[in-house]
């Protein structure tokens, strides 16, 4: 499952609990809605959230994941799966040709500043100038 990174004022944190600690339970409430809609209104890549249990030790951490799930489970085509579910959905799924991006994508050979050094990506557009890595999702820069 893909790991991205959580935008909380002004910090990137991989896990939930990896973010600041001093938050409110509006304050984290506020993170998860808003690192929800970045996925939900762009490209719709799934939105992994990762925790460890004692996170939820916290009752107004707690309450505000309660609610958050509340909010987003509104949505017609919102769903909470585990890994394994969102896995063994992909590799059971049978695609349509319209739903298929590419035939063959292409094979990018593109450098990445991060990892000073070359990286390799697929995909069904133009290779990017520059590997995508957080703040240049798209290897503009």
């Amino acid at each position: 499952m893909v790991l991205n990174q959580l935008e909380a004022d002004g910090y990137s944190c991989a896990m939930v609990d990896s973010c600041p600690s001093n938050l409110s339970g509006d304050d984290i409430y506020r993170i998860l809605i808003h690192n929800f809609k970045r996925h939900y209104l762009t490209n719709r890549a799934p939105f992994g959230l990762h925790f460890h249990s004692s996170w939820f030790k916290k009752q107004e951490y707690l309450d505000a994941f309660q609610d958050f799930i509340a909010e987003v489970s509104q949505q017609p085509d919102v769903w909470f799966v585990t890994s394994w579910q969102a896995i063994t959905w992909n590799c059971d799924n049978v695609f349509d040709q319209s739903e298929v991006a590419c035939a063959v994508p292409n094979m990018c050979k593109v450098h990445s500043r991060i990892f000073n050094q070359d990286r390799y990506l697929y995909t069904c557009f133009q290779c990017p100038k520059v590997f995508p890595w957080i703040r240049n999702e798209f290897g503009v820069d």
